[in-house]
This record gives structure tokens, C-alpha cells and sequence, in this order.
């Protein structure tokens, strides 16, 4: 479920079943390359989602929400852990 808390009030729920993708799986690399995308080193795993319906709804009830934009605390821990080279043991790889 995903809503909008800013000027246009909305709900959607994608109605789907979700698959975990390991990052070292071919599949996933393969979906990221047709996708153009990079994932982040912080990154653990993908969800691929299969779609079965999409709804939305007035979203009336969810209350505004202040976007204060990104945190950088979990690039700058990647950073520091990558600098020392301890990100892929933390990370189980």
C-alpha cells in the first residue's frame, strides 16, 4: 500500500505476490540491467513484486506529512564500513 500524504490525497494497494531476489542471483542482475538501475551497496536483497491488481482510493483519512528530504546517516555508515573494508562481512556476503 502506498499513499500520498502531500496536496492530492490517494491510496494505492498493489494485490501481488512478492519474491525475494538475492543480490547475487542472475535473474536479478538481469532485471536491473533492463531496468538501468544500480543498487545501492547498502542494498540486501530485491523484492520482485508479481502484479496480479492495482486500486486506488480517495485517500481522504491520511493525514499531510512534511517532506524533509533524504537521511544520509546509512550512505555515511556504508561509506565508513566500505572504507574499512568491512561492509561485505557485515553484510553476510
Amino acid at each position: 500500500m502506498f499513499c500520498s500524504f502531500d496536496a492530492k490525497p490517494m491510496v494505492l494497494r498493489l494485490y501481488c505476490r512478492g519474491e525475494v531476489l538475492s543480490l547475487e542471483e542472475a535473474e536479478r542482475r538481469g532485471l536491473m540491467a533492463r531496468m538501468k538501475l544500480e543498487v545501492p551497496s547498502y542494498a540486501r536483497q530485491i523484492i520482485l513484486l508479481h502484479i496480479q491488481e492495482v486500486m486506488t482510493s480517495c485517500g481522504y483519512g491520511v493525514p499531510y506529512y512534511k517532506y524533509l528530504g533524504e537521511r544520509e546517516t546509512l550512505r555515511e555508515w556504508c561509506k565508513r564500513k566500505q572504507a574499512e573494508g568491512k561492509l561485505e562481512e557485515y553484510m553476510g556476503r
